[in-house]
């Protein structure tokens, strides 16, 4: 299971114009165990600082060419590829987790006096501190500018994983790169390669294993397929860095897809074909696919719903 967005979750709920902040407070103890298992090997490599996924599974894109095998129900797992991905992703969403305690602590902050106060201070600069490490780690680890992206790591084997996958467009929604380096991957996304006819693909075409079958038995199929939310976060995350048109262009090709779909079968699904737009698993899907509802209209009016920000501050 994903544990790598629950404080960020809760943040978004608790700085809504009707949140309260201090309803989240009796889970501190909770949430700062869990950051701490994180931070601990194996989920922490010593010799990097980067952060890895147990399994390919647990990241949420089950069978993602970044890993050789997707979790230990698969006849070419053994258990030596536990705990040995570090990818743009798992690094991405714990930065955000630090990132949304050090705004819990800063508001709780703002509640007390004197040593309480003082207690929650101390803990929001811990935790940025924590935000920006993994940030440089991220960056110094795994950026390749004569690629145009992150690259993932097997940090048993100490090699480079060099797949391009939607996972690219992570750091940008997060804000974890200078210009340069957006600009850079804003070049990689935009090409045919990378972006089909309705939207990103999680896998580039160019890769040996990239497919569009329509399988989510054993696993839902994250080597081709268009998936909305990922197509979502990385435009959001263009957008940050002022690649409006082409955050913008992807989010219609998104949208249509999702329209054509409702228009042709009366319900949307889980992911969809980037060879030919096809319907693909789980007929009668919502969840993330419901993100295109007010995307074009984010995007247009430089809204990101996902950022962390301080209580009461506009987007």
């Amino acid at each position: 299971m994903d544990l790598t967005g629950l404080w960020q979750g809760a943040w978004l709920a608790a700085s809504a114009p009707d949140g309260k902040p201090e309803d989240f407070q009796a889970f501190k103890p909770a949430m700062e165990a869990l950051l701490a298992f994180w931070d601990r090997p194996p989920r922490r490599d010593p010799l990097t600082e980067l952060r890895t996924w147990h399994d390919q599974m647990e990241s949420g894109a089950d069978n993602c060419v970044l890993s050789r095998c997707p979790n230990r129900r698969s006849a070419c797992w053994s258990d030596s590829q536990a705990f040995t991905l570090a990818s743009a992703d798992v690094i991405t969403l714990l930065q955000r987790e630090h990132v949304a305690f050090a705004l819990f602590s800063e508001e709780w902050a703002l509640r007390e006096t004197g040593d309480e106060a003082d207690a929650h201070l101390a803990a929001a600069a811990r935790h940025r501190a924590a935000a920006d490490a993994l940030a440089a780690a991220l960056n110094a680890r795994l950026w390749r500018q004569d690629r145009g992206f992150h690259i993932a790591w097997n940090v048993s084997e100490r090699a480079p994983i060099l797949a391009k996958t939607y996972v690219i467009g992570f750091p940008l929604w997060a804000g974890l790169v200078n210009a340069s380096q957006a600009a850079a991957i804003a070049s990689t996304l935009q090409r045919p390669e990378m972006l089909s006819a309705v939207g990103l693909r999680s896998t580039s075409s160019d890769d040996p294993r990239y497919n569009n079958d329509d399988e989510i038995i054993p696993y839902s199929n994250w080597r081709g397929p268009m998936w909305v939310n990922a197509n979502a976060l990385t435009a959001y995350g263009l957008n940050r860095y002022g690649h409006k048109a082409l955050a913008i262009e992807i989010a219609r090709r998104v949208t249509a897809t999702l329209a054509r779909d409702l228009r042709n079968s009366s319900s949307w699904h889980e992911a969809y074909s980037t060879a030919d737009g096809t319907a693909l698993a789980a007929p009668g899907f919502l969840s993330w696919d419901t993100l295109v509802a007010d995307l074009l209209p984010n995007l247009q009016s430089g809204k990101d719903p996902f950022a962390l920000r301080p209580r009461g501050r506009a987007a």
